[in-house]
């Protein structure tokens, strides 16, 4: 039991593998949540009684278990420290490609959505747009900040165009983007609309590097 509370990370989720990395098997971990050592989280997934969950910890966890999985949009920039003044922080939202429920004792713990969308090179194999951030004591995969922004505009579902080019300009005055990153998450973008609201924010970049001239 001192190996249990002194090697594994605490403030995240233990699934078996971790248990059974310090000599812990099923039968033993059953046993210690009948004597109160661990709690049951849900199947195969324990944590320790008086641990605080660390929302990171936690994602990182079901990353490991889903690993298209990523922090998308708002959360992403947040992840990033690149917060947006008008999303709310408390709400965490991932993607990814594959059909995912997220756990009980996850989003009973913290607001949270997952979607089933990805952009279309990610079905070939090829995971562009995203990168391990570390954050809390984790690390989790996040998009990158051009194709978070994309996912901040998808996400504005019955947006008009108009609203769609001011979320992007304010977007544009918030988060500082790579031009040509953002041009190639602009073109490989499956939304008309998002493309049109992005490409505004692509050419008001252009114009405020020539003013700059």
């Amino acid at each position: 039991m001192k190996r249990l509370n002194t090697t594994l990370s605490r403030g995240a989720p233990l699934g078996v593998e971790e248990l059974a990395s310090v000599g812990v098997s099923s039968a033993l971990a059953n046993y210690y949540v009948k004597t109160g050592w661990l709690l049951r989280l849900g199947r195969g997934t324990f944590a320790f009684p008086a641990d605080e969950m660390e929302p990171y910890k936690c994602i990182a966890f079901l990353q490991a278990k889903w690993p298209h999985m990523h922090l998308a949009g708002g959360s992403a920039l947040r992840a990033r420290g690149l917060a947006t003044p008008w999303d709310p922080e408390s709400a965490f939202e991932c993607w990814g490609a594959n059909a995912v429920r997220l756990p009980d004792w996850f989003t009973e713990c913290f607001p949270a959505r997952y979607q089933q969308r990805c952009a279309p090179t990610e079905k070939t194999g090829a995971a562009t747009g995203t990168s391990l951030v570390e954050i809390r004591g984790a690390v989790v995969l996040a998009s990158e900040p051009e194709r978070a922004v994309l996912e901040v505009l998808s996400s504005a579902v019955g947006t008009s165009a108009a609203g769609l080019r001011a979320m992007a300009t304010s977007l544009r005055d918030q988060v500082p983007l790579r031009a040509n990153l953002l041009e190639r998450e602009i073109e490989r973008w499956p939304r008309a609309g998002v493309r049109a609201a992005a490409d505004a924010l692509r050419l008001d970049h252009a114009d405020k590097s020539e003013h700059r001239r």
